[in-house]
């Protein structure tokens, strides 16, 4: 039987309605279907917000045509968490008891719902997103400077593969909504932008893990942008 998954798309830290993404999982058939809203095709600031899209009415469908393409249209696509992110969700439903001993390769959609909303790169955001076997908040406001030093611990116990199930909560919440092979969490600094930073180093250089971490969290992390 065909998995089907409906989500709603806004943009903007202001969330105007965007679309409807339909997503469809019928065995080695994966497919989504992108609608943009008549809210936004009359916005008299309306752009196409992926090169495959253009602004106009009507179903547009993405099918990937290899097992490495997303099955998500090009600019959603951009926002998918991370190699080492997919590390963190792939703990987190295998150890989850609704999820059993599932050891399958995550969906797209799965990924997509398992990013905080306050932290996703650039613009596009997940209204109605969910997790059926995650039964942890994600959608919560990021981490401060304060938590690095959890954000250190935690990152550091996966690195050394002894991740420990009281960790995966912030994880989840915190440090899957960047790209990249090497630990990340998402923070809000003082000023309240939410930037991102390596809170774990490789082994060899565990010493200055504090010092590296508090560096990288000066760099934004691309959020912020398009319609507000």
């Amino acid at each position: 039987m065909a998995a089907r998954t409906t989500l709603s798309l806004a943009l903007g830290v202001q969330a105007l309605p965007l679309g409807q993404l339909v997503h469809v999982e019928d065995g080695d058939r994966v497919f989504s279907q992108f609608s943009y809203d008549l809210a936004w095709l009359r916005h008299p600031k309306a752009f196409a917000v992926s090169p495959e899209m253009d602004l106009l009415q009507g179903a547009f469908i993405h099918k990937p045509r290899c097992a490495q393409d997303p099955s998500v249209f090009l600019a959603l696509a951009d926002t998918l968490p991370g190699t080492w992110a997919r590390q963190v969700i792939q703990y987190a439903r295998s150890g989850s008891p609704s999820a059993g001993a599932d050891d399958r390769l995550l969906s797209d959609i799965e990924l997509l719902c398992a990013v905080n909303e306050t932290c996703r790169m650039g613009a596009l955001r997940v209204l109605n997103g969910s997790l059926p076997w995650w039964h942890h908040p994600i959608q919560v406001p990021p981490a401060t400077l304060d938590d690095l030093p959890q954000a250190i611990g935690a990152t550091w116990a996966v690195e050394i593969g002894k991740t420990m199930k009281s960790d995966l909560p912030f994880l989840m919440a915190h440090g899957v909504s960047l790209g990249g092979s090497r630990p990340k969490v998402s923070v809000r600094d003082t000023k309240g932008f939410v930037r991102g930073q390596v809170a774990a180093p490789l082994r060899k250089s565990q010493c200055s893990a504090g010092r590296g971490a508090r560096h990288e969290a000066g760099q934004p992390c691309g959020h912020r942008h398009g319609a507000r």
